[in-house]
């Protein structure tokens, strides 16, 4: 079979005319130009509408200065120079939420008001209106009787309220508020609340003239805690040792691998903590006949007589606290050791209090439990 060959005459491409290479830089010569005059003006009129929004706002006057920084936000530039539009963007948001906090103190809503006005220092820890804030705030507050700043909402919002210093840190009527919401929070029987807002006093005040109030009510608000946590009850333990004090020694050892919390209530209300045992386990079904007699020890030196005891673990929070009624008799020693039990539900034995300590939520009981009792 022959082929056929078919031959084209070279035709070579025709030349760029250079008058239509000249019209085309000089349409995108007047297209750049036209792009950067714009910008120019558009930064021009931002610069401008910034100062004099800035100048608004440092005299808090949010009113005046919130519409010259939408101005700029209104106004889409592909660069942000200097970062115009992004502070005027935080600076629309504090202005228009301290204009919140002006509308809610005018309306009476001091509750209100005092948490917007904690939320702009929250999200705005640099703000410039902080002195005013700080100003209304502390004024507000000082003004407001307790009983109407013992609000639920603001009582939730307190830890951040005195982390933000809304209010001056020597104001004397914030810790009496701590101490008032957990008040109201122990008299509504929400004993767990209670026991947050005790502690957090304690933290933040330790050297308070009320503190030793607060470690009372504390004491007393982890009891009734325990109670309706539907803790599990420890026998009173027998003495295992003798001294000639006129005191009563307890002498417990933790060991579970996790911290423990230790309260006694009686002639001496105490609240004690156990370092965890890092070398102890978790037991499961088969409980050591004996404590493992590995854990830190804490030795307690008591005045003798009548004790409501609770055991708790301080890192779990799923771990239901024991609780006991124990005598203790002067010149005496009394040494329980604690562990954790690990038992599936749906293979439990016949529940023994004595022996168990605690169950958590959910599939599964943890128990740290009394060996020696």
């Amino acid at each position: 079979m022959s082929r056929v060959k078919v031959y084209r005459p070279y035709q070579p491409s025709p030349e760029p005319n250079p008058e239509t290479i000249f019209w085309v830089f000089y349409l995108a010569a007047i297209m750049f130009g036209g792009m950067v005059t714009w910008m120019a003006v558009r930064s021009h009129f931002n610069v401008k509408d910034y100062q004099q929004g800035y100048e608004a706002y440092k005299t808090e006057n949010c009113a005046a200065a919130i519409p010259h920084f939408k101005r700029i936000t209104s106004r889409w530039l592909p660069v942000d120079v200097n970062q115009i539009a992004h502070r005027s963007e935080t600076r629309i948001n504090e202005c228009e939420a301290y204009q919140k906090a002006l509308t809610y103190q005018e309306k009476g809503h001091l509750v209100s008001s005092l948490i917007t006005y904690n939320s702009i220092l929250a999200r705005h820890p640099s703000t410039e209106l902080r002195p005013a804030i700080q100003k209304k705030a502390g004024e507000l507050f000082t003004q407001t009787e307790i009983t109407q700043l013992t609000d639920p909402k603001l009582c939730n919002h307190l830890e951040p309220f005195r982390r933000n210093q809304i209010v001056e840190e020597t104001s004397q009527k914030l810790p009496i508020l701590y101490r008032a919401c957990a008040q109201q929070y122990q008299t509504q029987e929400e004993y767990s609340k209670a026991v947050v807002f005790y502690e957090q006093f304690l933290k933040a005040y330790p050297q308070h003239h009320l503190s030793p109030e607060i470690k009372q009510l504390l004491v007393q608000a982890l009891i009734a805690e325990a109670q309706q946590q539907g803790a599990g009850i420890i026998s009173q333990p027998s003495s295992s040792g003798y001294s000639d004090s006129s005191y009563t020694v307890v002498q417990i050892q933790n060991d579970s691998p996790t911290r423990m919390q230790l309260v006694f209530s009686g002639p001496e209300d105490r609240i004690e903590e156990l370092e965890p045992c890092f070398e102890c386990e978790t037991f499961t079904k088969n409980k050591p006949e004996s404590c493992p007699e590995l854990g830190p020890i804490g030795r307690y030196t008591l005045p003798p007589g009548d004790y409501k005891i609770v055991v708790k673990s301080a890192d779990e929070y799923r771990v239901t606290p024991y609780r006991g009624d124990w005598t203790l008799e002067a010149g005496n020693t009394y040494a329980p050791c604690f562990y954790i039990v690990n038992e599936p539900v749906n293979e439990l034995p016949p529940l023994d209090l004595d022996s168990e300590l605690s169950k958590p939520w959910g599939g599964e009981q943890r128990s740290p439990s009394p060996s020696k009792f």
